[in-house]
Protein backbone atom coordinates (compact mmCIF):
# COMPACT_ATOMS: atom_id res chain seq x y z
CA UNK A 1 0.00 0.00 0.00
CA UNK A 2 3.06 2.22 0.59
CA UNK A 3 3.41 3.04 -3.25
CA UNK A 4 -0.12 5.09 -3.43
CA UNK A 5 1.07 6.53 -0.44
CA UNK A 6 4.05 8.32 -0.68
CA UNK A 7 2.60 11.25 -3.22
CA UNK A 8 -0.85 12.43 -4.46
CA UNK A 9 -2.27 10.33 -7.48
CA UNK A 10 -4.80 11.72 -10.19
CA UNK A 11 -7.89 10.63 -9.20
CA UNK A 12 -7.16 10.49 -5.37
CA UNK A 13 -9.62 11.75 -2.87
CA UNK A 14 -7.26 13.12 -1.42
CA UNK A 15 -6.94 15.64 -3.71
CA UNK A 16 -10.29 17.34 -3.69
CA UNK A 17 -9.19 19.92 -1.79
CA UNK A 18 -10.34 23.00 -4.08
CA UNK A 19 -9.28 24.65 -7.19
CA UNK A 20 -8.81 28.41 -7.71
CA UNK A 21 -11.79 27.42 -10.78
CA UNK A 22 -13.99 25.72 -8.14
CA UNK A 23 -12.94 28.07 -5.08
CA UNK A 24 -13.63 31.45 -7.41
CA UNK A 25 -17.23 29.64 -8.96
CA UNK A 26 -18.51 29.21 -5.21
CA UNK A 27 -17.21 33.26 -4.46
CA UNK A 28 -19.54 34.24 -7.48
CA UNK A 29 -22.19 32.52 -6.56
CA UNK A 30 -22.30 33.28 -3.09
CA UNK A 31 -22.04 36.78 -3.84
CA UNK A 32 -25.03 36.80 -6.08
CA UNK A 33 -26.58 34.72 -3.24
CA UNK A 34 -26.48 37.93 -1.26
CA UNK A 35 -26.73 40.07 -4.26
CA UNK A 36 -23.01 41.73 -3.82
CA UNK A 37 -20.51 42.75 -6.50
CA UNK A 38 -17.10 42.75 -4.76
CA UNK A 39 -15.78 40.24 -1.92
CA UNK A 40 -15.14 42.94 -0.01
CA UNK A 41 -18.94 43.82 0.37
CA UNK A 42 -19.19 40.37 2.42
CA UNK A 43 -17.38 42.45 5.21
CA UNK A 44 -20.76 44.33 5.81
CA UNK A 45 -23.00 41.48 5.68
CA UNK A 46 -24.26 39.91 8.64
CA UNK A 47 -23.07 36.92 9.51
CA UNK A 48 -26.89 35.12 9.24
CA UNK A 49 -27.29 36.08 6.07
CA UNK A 50 -24.17 34.73 4.96
CA UNK A 51 -24.72 31.44 7.32
CA UNK A 52 -28.34 31.23 5.51
CA UNK A 53 -27.55 31.05 1.85
CA UNK A 54 -23.98 29.16 2.31
CA UNK A 55 -25.24 25.56 1.41
CA UNK A 56 -26.86 26.77 -1.52
CA UNK A 57 -23.50 27.19 -3.57
CA UNK A 58 -22.08 23.78 -2.80
CA UNK A 59 -23.28 20.37 -3.26
CA UNK A 60 -25.42 19.19 -0.75
CA UNK A 61 -24.85 15.83 -0.69
CA UNK A 62 -21.75 15.42 1.41
CA UNK A 63 -20.19 12.15 -0.80
CA UNK A 64 -20.13 14.65 -3.77
CA UNK A 65 -18.83 17.49 -1.70
CA UNK A 66 -15.97 15.35 -0.38
CA UNK A 67 -14.89 13.43 -3.81
CA UNK A 68 -12.41 15.24 -6.68
CA UNK A 69 -14.25 17.94 -8.27
CA UNK A 70 -16.91 18.59 -5.98
CA UNK A 71 -18.07 22.02 -4.64
CA UNK A 72 -17.38 22.35 -1.08
CA UNK A 73 -16.07 24.93 1.90
CA UNK A 74 -12.35 24.33 2.21
CA UNK A 75 -8.72 25.38 1.34
CA UNK A 76 -8.03 26.18 -1.78
CA UNK A 77 -4.12 25.09 -3.63
CA UNK A 78 -3.64 28.83 -5.12
CA UNK A 79 -0.29 28.66 -5.52
CA UNK A 80 0.04 31.75 -3.09
CA UNK A 81 -1.91 31.22 0.37
CA UNK A 82 -1.39 27.92 -0.10
CA UNK A 83 1.19 27.31 -2.56
CA UNK A 84 1.31 23.07 -2.79
CA UNK A 85 -1.19 20.53 -1.65
CA UNK A 86 -0.42 19.83 2.50
CA UNK A 87 -0.33 16.38 1.82
CA UNK A 88 2.05 16.48 -0.95
CA UNK A 89 4.88 19.30 1.55
CA UNK A 90 4.50 15.98 4.02
CA UNK A 91 5.48 14.28 1.52
CA UNK A 92 8.24 16.17 0.32
CA UNK A 93 9.63 16.25 4.62
CA UNK A 94 7.60 19.88 5.37
CA UNK A 95 6.62 18.13 8.88
CA UNK A 96 9.44 15.09 9.18
CA UNK A 97 11.22 16.79 12.11
CA UNK A 98 7.01 16.97 13.64
CA UNK A 99 5.45 13.80 15.02
CA UNK A 100 1.96 13.15 13.95
CA UNK A 101 -0.92 11.28 15.60
CA UNK A 102 -3.47 10.70 12.82
CA UNK A 103 -6.82 8.95 13.38
CA UNK A 104 -10.06 8.24 12.04
CA UNK A 105 -13.39 7.22 12.96
CA UNK A 106 -14.41 3.70 11.90
CA UNK A 107 -18.27 4.56 10.74
CA UNK A 108 -17.58 7.92 9.85
CA UNK A 109 -20.03 8.58 6.87
CA UNK A 110 -22.39 7.28 8.90
CA UNK A 111 -23.42 10.12 11.07
CA UNK A 112 -23.98 11.86 7.49
CA UNK A 113 -26.17 9.29 6.32
CA UNK A 114 -28.85 9.46 9.21
CA UNK A 115 -28.47 13.26 8.78
CA UNK A 116 -29.45 13.37 5.25
CA UNK A 117 -31.25 10.62 5.26
CA UNK A 118 -32.88 9.24 1.64
CA UNK A 119 -30.50 12.10 0.00
CA UNK A 120 -27.69 10.31 0.85
CA UNK A 121 -28.07 6.50 -0.75
CA UNK A 122 -27.35 5.49 -4.48
CA UNK A 123 -29.72 5.75 -6.65
CA UNK A 124 -29.38 3.28 -7.73
CA UNK A 125 -25.97 -0.14 -7.62
CA UNK A 126 -24.55 1.61 -11.50
CA UNK A 127 -24.59 5.08 -9.63
CA UNK A 128 -22.46 3.78 -6.97
CA UNK A 129 -19.99 2.18 -9.56
CA UNK A 130 -19.94 5.70 -11.45
CA UNK A 131 -19.05 7.45 -8.22
CA UNK A 132 -16.38 4.68 -7.27
CA UNK A 133 -14.90 5.12 -10.43
CA UNK A 134 -14.73 9.10 -10.09
CA UNK A 135 -13.07 8.54 -6.87
CA UNK A 136 -10.31 6.64 -9.07
CA UNK A 137 -11.05 3.19 -8.28
CA UNK A 138 -9.40 0.77 -10.65
CA UNK A 139 -12.07 -1.93 -10.82
CA UNK A 140 -15.35 -0.86 -9.09
CA UNK A 141 -17.43 -4.10 -9.47
CA UNK A 142 -14.62 -5.61 -7.65
CA UNK A 143 -14.83 -2.73 -5.02
CA UNK A 144 -18.30 -2.80 -4.57
CA UNK A 145 -17.92 -6.80 -4.47
CA UNK A 146 -15.33 -6.59 -1.75
CA UNK A 147 -17.74 -4.54 0.31
CA UNK A 148 -20.32 -7.00 0.44
CA UNK A 149 -17.76 -9.21 1.70
CA UNK A 150 -16.89 -7.13 4.25
CA UNK A 151 -20.30 -6.43 5.67
CA UNK A 152 -22.83 -8.89 3.98
CA UNK A 153 -25.97 -7.23 5.48
CA UNK A 154 -25.31 -3.47 4.09
CA UNK A 155 -27.97 -2.09 1.87
CA UNK A 156 -26.79 -0.08 -0.98
CA UNK A 157 -27.09 3.18 1.14
CA UNK A 158 -24.81 1.17 4.15
CA UNK A 159 -22.68 -0.19 1.38
CA UNK A 160 -21.63 3.30 -0.31
CA UNK A 161 -21.13 4.62 3.20
CA UNK A 162 -18.62 2.19 3.59
CA UNK A 163 -17.00 3.63 0.23
CA UNK A 164 -16.87 7.12 1.50
CA UNK A 165 -15.84 6.62 4.78
CA UNK A 166 -12.89 4.90 3.13
CA UNK A 167 -12.57 7.47 0.40
CA UNK A 168 -12.88 10.63 2.25
CA UNK A 169 -11.63 9.39 5.97
CA UNK A 170 -9.86 6.57 6.51
CA UNK A 171 -7.44 6.17 3.38
CA UNK A 172 -6.33 9.69 3.32
CA UNK A 173 -5.30 9.76 7.36
CA UNK A 174 -3.07 6.77 5.85
CA UNK A 175 -1.67 8.18 3.28
CA UNK A 176 -1.15 10.91 5.04
CA UNK A 177 0.55 9.03 7.86
CA UNK A 178 2.68 6.76 5.08
CA UNK A 179 3.92 10.09 3.19
CA UNK A 180 5.30 11.06 6.95
CA UNK A 181 7.19 7.75 7.12
CA UNK A 182 8.37 8.00 3.60
CA UNK A 183 9.85 11.38 4.47
CA UNK A 184 11.40 10.10 6.95
CA UNK A 185 9.19 11.48 9.92
CA UNK A 186 7.43 10.12 12.78
CA UNK A 187 3.96 9.09 12.71
CA UNK A 188 1.33 7.30 15.45
CA UNK A 189 -1.96 5.86 14.01
CA UNK A 190 -5.46 5.10 15.33
CA UNK A 191 -9.23 3.56 14.27
CA UNK A 192 -11.58 4.97 16.55
CA UNK A 193 -14.40 2.23 16.77
CA UNK A 194 -16.27 2.55 20.04
CA UNK A 195 -20.03 3.82 20.10
CA UNK A 196 -20.54 6.08 22.62
CA UNK A 197 -24.53 6.62 20.70
CA UNK A 198 -24.95 3.07 20.19
CA UNK A 199 -24.98 0.64 17.10
CA UNK A 200 -27.00 2.37 14.83
CA UNK A 201 -24.14 5.63 14.45
CA UNK A 202 -21.53 3.20 15.65
CA UNK A 203 -18.06 4.99 15.46
CA UNK A 204 -19.48 8.04 13.09
CA UNK A 205 -17.69 11.00 12.56
CA UNK A 206 -16.83 13.03 15.61
CA UNK A 207 -17.59 9.78 17.91
CA UNK A 208 -14.35 10.53 20.03
CA UNK A 209 -15.40 13.78 20.56
CA UNK A 210 -17.56 12.55 23.14
CA UNK A 211 -14.77 11.12 25.14
CA UNK A 212 -12.86 14.24 24.63
CA UNK A 213 -14.94 16.46 26.20
CA UNK A 214 -16.29 13.74 29.03
CA UNK A 215 -20.07 13.10 27.60
CA UNK A 216 -19.98 9.47 28.29
CA UNK A 217 -22.64 7.81 30.24
CA UNK A 218 -20.37 7.30 33.75
CA UNK A 219 -23.36 4.31 34.20
CA UNK A 220 -21.42 3.11 30.77
CA UNK A 221 -17.89 1.08 31.81
CA UNK A 222 -16.93 -0.11 28.75
CA UNK A 223 -16.84 3.61 27.52
CA UNK A 224 -15.52 4.98 30.30
CA UNK A 225 -12.83 3.01 29.84
CA UNK A 226 -12.29 4.28 26.41
CA UNK A 227 -12.61 7.75 27.14
CA UNK A 228 -9.39 7.34 29.79
CA UNK A 229 -7.46 5.37 27.45
CA UNK A 230 -8.18 8.00 24.58
CA UNK A 231 -7.42 11.07 27.01
CA UNK A 232 -4.32 9.40 28.07
CA UNK A 233 -2.84 9.11 24.97
CA UNK A 234 -3.41 12.00 23.49
CA UNK A 235 -2.30 13.69 26.59
CA UNK A 236 1.05 11.81 26.63
CA UNK A 237 1.57 12.20 22.58
CA UNK A 238 1.06 16.41 23.49
CA UNK A 239 3.80 16.04 25.95
CA UNK A 240 6.30 13.69 24.80
CA UNK A 241 5.05 12.86 21.41
CA UNK A 242 4.54 9.27 22.15
CA UNK A 243 0.95 8.60 23.05
CA UNK A 244 1.99 4.96 24.44
CA UNK A 245 1.87 2.01 21.36
CA UNK A 246 4.90 1.26 18.40
CA UNK A 247 5.56 4.21 15.24
CA UNK A 248 3.22 3.49 12.51
CA UNK A 249 4.95 0.84 9.89
CA UNK A 250 3.02 0.91 6.19
CA UNK A 251 4.41 -2.79 5.70
CA UNK A 252 3.42 -4.00 9.35
CA UNK A 253 -0.07 -5.85 10.22
CA UNK A 254 -1.58 -4.24 13.37
CA UNK A 255 -0.02 -1.24 12.61
CA UNK A 256 -2.37 1.37 14.30
CA UNK A 257 -3.84 1.20 17.63
CA UNK A 258 -7.25 0.61 18.15
CA UNK A 259 -10.11 2.56 20.77
CA UNK A 260 -13.18 0.19 21.06
CA UNK A 261 -13.48 -3.14 19.55
CA UNK A 262 -11.70 -6.10 20.71
CA UNK A 263 -8.23 -5.58 20.42
CA UNK A 264 -6.03 -2.89 20.88
CA UNK A 265 -4.04 -2.73 17.84
CA UNK A 266 -5.56 -3.50 14.15
CA UNK A 267 -3.99 -3.38 10.68
CA UNK A 268 -5.43 -0.18 9.23
CA UNK A 269 -6.92 0.09 6.60
CA UNK A 270 -8.14 -3.77 6.73
CA UNK A 271 -5.76 -6.33 5.18
CA UNK A 272 -8.72 -7.46 3.19
CA UNK A 273 -10.00 -6.97 -0.79
CA UNK A 274 -11.39 -3.88 -0.39
CA UNK A 275 -7.93 -2.01 0.19
CA UNK A 276 -6.21 -4.53 -2.03
CA UNK A 277 -8.96 -3.04 -4.69
CA UNK A 278 -7.99 0.91 -3.73
CA UNK A 279 -4.77 -0.03 -4.41
CA UNK A 280 -4.86 -1.39 -7.85
CA UNK A 281 -4.04 0.31 -10.89
CA UNK A 282 -6.16 0.97 -14.17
Amino acid sequence: MIGDARSPQVGDPLQSSGTPHTGTAIATDLLAALGLDKVEDLLHVPVEEILEVQNRVVDADLGRRSLPGGRGWGVVVDGSVLPRHPQQAVADGAAAGIGLLVGADRDEMRLFQALQGPSCASADEQALLTEMQHAGVASPERLLAAYRHRSPDADPTALRTLFLTDAVYRRPADRLAAAQVTAGGRAHTYLFSAEPLGPTLGARHGAELTMLFDRVDPAAPDLVAVRDDLTAAWARFAATGDPGWPLYDPHAGANSRQFGGSTDMVTEPPADDATATWTERP
